[in-house]
This record gives structure tokens, C-alpha cells and sequence, in this order.
């Protein structure tokens, strides 16, 4: 059921938008492009800095690491950026590119990352 919902919200942003602003965001490939390495690439980078830093526990690094490694979603990607007068067409374009790309790279950023670790989180609940 929430995957009907959240294809519904993409679905309704989608259709709130413009087709001059559809075309604009397709032209703006080079900014697409950026914001896929950046958003896939370069910030879960980060997350092998997060893990190594001496925070409250293990488990705060790594859920810090994880949360890196994930894709930017629709709240973040969209909304805010809407708030702050952006490029919403290309936002929404970015939203959904990353995060059907992130299907198959998240798993890979987060095993990478957390097995830099050298430990183990307690993962018992």
C-alpha cells in the first residue's frame, strides 16, 4: 500500500508541473548530471568519514553512514526545494531518477561503508 501512495504523490507533483518546465529540466542535463554523481556518489562518500568519527555510539555512526548512502527523497528533493523558489521539474526528475538508481546502489554504498567499520553494531533488538 505505501508504494501505491508514494506513486501517487509523484504522480500528482508531476502533473502540477508546467511542460515549459518539463522541457527546461530536460535541458538542464549538465545539472542533472551533477546532482546524480553528487547525490549518489559523493554523498555516501561521506559516510566513510561518518563511521570513523568518535560519536555517542556505534550505532549513531552507523546509522549516520547509512543514511548517507541513501537517495534523496520526495520531501527533501521536491517540496523544499519548491520552497526555496528552485528548479522543481528538475528536482522531480532528480527525486525519481536517484531514487530508482538507488534500488540497485544503495545496498552497494552501505556495504562498502560499514565494512570499513573494523567493528560491528549491536544489531539486536
Amino acid at each position: 500500500m505505501s508504494s501505491v501512495c508514494i506513486s501517487v504523490i509523484f504522480l500528482l507533483s508531476g502533473l502540477k508541473l508546467k511542460t515549459a518546465d518539463i522541457t527546461n529540466a530536460l535541458r538542464a542535463y549538465k545539472a542533472f548530471i551533477l546532482g546524480i554523481v553528487t547525490i549518489l556518489g559523493l554523498t555516501p562518500l561521506t559516510g566513510f568519514g561518518l563511521i570513523k568519527v568518535s560519536l555517542s555510539s556505534d550505532e549513531f555512526a552507523f546509522g549516520a553512514a547509512i543514511f548517507v548512502c541513501m537517495p534523496t527523497t520526495l520531501t527533501s528533493g521536491v517540496i523544499l526545494t519548491g520552497q526555496a523558489k528552485g528548479n522543481v521539474a528538475l528536482a522531480l526528475l532528480l527525486t525519481v531518477a536517484t531514487n530508482l538508481l538507488g534500488v540497485a546502489l544503495a545496498p552497494f554504498w552501505v556495504s562498502v561503508v560499514l565494512s570499513t567499520a573494523g567493528t560491528s553494531a549491536n544489531t539486536s533488538v
